[in-house]
């Protein structure tokens, strides 16, 4: 059985931009350390929230 990940909420897309704009951390980091799966990361990244 697939696992869900959790919600994105507006705060963790600030927290996600702010990250990947620091450029310390890849998108699967990022992923791993908020309990989301890297597409959530991308899709962050590419505009799809906010």
């Amino acid at each position: 059985m697939k696992k869900k990940s959790n919600p994105i909420t507006p705060d963790m897309v600030r927290q996600i931009k702010n990250m990947l704009a620091s450029g310390l951390y890849h998108q699967h980091q990022i992923a791993a350390m908020l309990g989301v799966n890297q597409g959530r990361i991308s899709e962050v990244k590419n505009g799809y929230y906010g």
